[in-house]
């Protein structure tokens, strides 16, 4: 009985350790493929003039809204908007996918 659950310790534990084999070099070949992709195909990066023109859209929207309260968190909800106001023009621009370090090189 004892050399039974020895070997069923034994068999759990491998297929455990196989299982995180698995999942970590399947993580780390995804990020090798995406790092050569972007390599030899980079993805556009948006003008400077445009971002400024959609840093500025995103600045006059936070100030138009009306907030007869005090204390809120301005710059939180600016880079929120305008994170999302530059994902929606790289998406108008070049289509409907960003993939990550688009925008900042």
């Amino acid at each position: 009985m004892k050399f039974f659950l020895g070997y069923i310790l034994f068999l759990i534990i491998t297929f455990s350790f196989f299982y995180l084999f698995l999942f970590a070099s399947e993580m780390i070949s995804k990020y090798v493929y995406l790092k050569i992709k972007l390599f030899f195909y980079p993805s556009p990066q948006l003008s400077e003039e445009i971002i400024d023109q959609v840093l500025d859209e995103a600045l006059e929207f936070v100030h138009s809204k009306h907030r007869p309260w005090g204390y809120d968190d301005l710059f939180a909800e600016y880079l929120n908007i305008s994170g999302e106001m530059l994902n929606k023009r790289w998406e108008e621009l070049y289509g409907t996918k960003i993939i990550r370090g688009a925008l900042n090189g």
